[in-house]
């Protein structure tokens, strides 16, 4: 049986950066311009909102909230949610495809096909599946510690509780892990996997669960140093939008669209950042699962 390499998955990511600079910064300006597109989507309905929540508070009047309004920002929302996992979808296949398909190497790997097509109609079945199956859980789960709150065992109900939300978590990560070869799987050969990918993966869920493990832990420090990073070069230009530091909230209390000139460098120095960060987060946290496929493939040239 081939074994996983935990240290070359979770260098995978930074491979593919050092190897296809290019590349990756396709998929960062891809996914760049969908939030950007999203947040001029999105712009109109919150400007009008914050603009009518200046008027009420100006005329001394409550906030009365526009359920027309709300209802379609709602809309809007599920439906960029669905764009969004679309797009995040193609670009996991094209990171997936820089490792197990090197030669495939034009527009950055990306491609619009049937297996990007199916993997996303394939999240979509998961987290419908996944609901479903939380709501048939929680149904004797709750009953159990309602009854333990009802004959006054609090302490028996909390630990309960927690045990059964502690084993919820790992069936559902299992799972995952058990069928995290599907996308590069599919990538390799555009066919569905989903019984093949569970039985590739039997008997390594444990290291599948340890590189999980450090891509965490990766995550939690990118996570610190760009909130860091960001913090800094935020202050420093909103401070010198509104004149000095202390009169950042004083910026904030302007009407919207002026509020909106103000930041409009910092929203071009975002977005410039915004390209190659995320590009290079795809390949980190993409990459090591092309990796891991590629490590427990027995035979290079085999198609399942």
């Amino acid at each position: 049986m081939a074994e996983l390499s935990i240290g070359d998955a979770v260098g995978a990511g930074f491979g593919v950066i050092r190897r296809r600079p290019a590349a990756v910064l396709i998929w960062g300006l891809l996914q760049t311009a969908m939030f950007g597109a999203m947040l001029a989507a999105m712009a109109p309905m919150y400007l009008a909102m914050f603009a009518e929540v200046a008027r009420n508070a100006g005329a001394g009047h409550a906030p009365t909230p526009d359920l027309g309004n709300i209802m379609q920002m709602q809309a809007m929302t599920w439906l960029l949610n669905l764009v969004t996992a679309f797009v995040v979808t193609i670009l996991y296949c094209a990171v997936f495809r820089s490792l197990i398909h090197p030669e495939q190497s034009r527009f950055g790997y990306v491609r619009l096909g049937v297996t990007e097509l199916m993997l996303f109609l394939l999240m979509i079945g998961a987290y419908i599946a996944f609901v479903v199956a939380m709501v048939i859980l929680m149904i004797p789960a709750a009953l159990v510690v309602g009854l333990l709150v009802a004959a006054h065992a609090t302490a028996a109900a909390v630990i309960v509780g927690v045990l059964l939300g502690l084993g919820a978590l790992w069936g559902l990560v299992y799972v995952a892990l058990r069928l995290s070869m599907l996308g590069p799987m599919m990538v390799d050969d555009g066919r569905f996997h989903f019984l093949d990918a569970w039985a590739l993966t039997k008997g390594r869920a444990g290291a599948l669960f340890l590189l999980a493990l450090c891509l965490l832990g990766i995550l939690i420090v990118l996570e610190v140093l760009v909130v860091l990073v960001a913090w800094i070069v935020g202050v420093s230009v909103l401070s010198s939008a509104a004149g000095a530091a202390s009169a950042i909230p004083a910026l904030f209390r302007r009407p919207p669209a002026l509020v909106l000139s103000h930041l409009a460098p910092l929203l071009a120095i975002g977005g410039a950042a915004a390209i190659p960060l995320y590009g290079a987060v795809l390949a980190i946290f993409g990459a090591p699962w092309a990796r891991a496929y590629l490590d427990f493939r027995v035979d290079p040239a085999a198609v399942f």
